[in-house]
């Protein structure tokens, strides 16, 4: 033996061995695949918990929900902070929608409106009974469009285009808030 101790079973063994006492925390009423177990030697992501769920597209639903979060909190623009499994177990429980939104916001091809926001909108439109209008708007903001440029969404798209022709990055936050201002109108 190498003295080395391979998982939680074995560091159990040594510290009853040893005759030395730990402090035992007891967690309740959370799902056992949230859990981090004393045998696990690294750090699981939220998304890998959905996917062993096998829930579909856990990643966009794992992001769609932390912007959702922050943006709750009054965080919108602030960088990303942790947010616990639990938390987002409440909040995937409470709102279904957000299966529906990553499907949808997913299923675009060629949508000018960055991969992160596009759910995040598409989620605030279905959750007020919006989706006829959303559909319009995403299909607006692609190849496909049938609008005039004097429209919002032909308008946003348009200025995404020239901002990515020109070289100029846009970030998640910005693309977001003008995606809800020009759906507003």
């Amino acid at each position: 033996a190498t003295g080395r101790l391979l998982d939680g079973v074995l560091r159990l063994n040594a510290a009853i061995a040893a005759g030395v006492s730990f402090q035992t925390i007891l967690a309740m009423n959370v799902r056992a695949d949230t859990l981090h177990t004393i045998n696990q030697h690294r750090r699981r992501m939220y998304q890998g918990v959905l996917e062993s769920r096998g829930i579909a597209n856990a990643g966009t639903i794992v992001r769609m929900m932390s912007k959702l979060i922050r943006i709750e909190n009054g965080h919108f623009t602030a960088p990303d902070a942790p947010i616990s499994w639990s938390h987002y177990d409440r909040v995937l429980d409470a709102n279904p929608a957000l299966h529906q939104a990553a499907a949808m916001a997913n299923g675009l091809r060629g949508s000018l409106l960055h991969s992160t926001a596009r759910p995040v909108l598409a989620f605030m439109a279905l959750q007020a009974g919006q989706s006829e209008a959303l559909s319009s708007f995403f299909r607006e903001m692609g190849p496909d469009h049938l609008l005039g440029l004097d429209s919002p969404p032909r308008m946003l798209a348009l200025q995404f285009q020239l901002m990515r022709d020109n070289g100029h990055a846009y970030d998640t936050d910005r693309a977001l808030a003008l995606a809800i201002l020009a759906f507003n109108d």
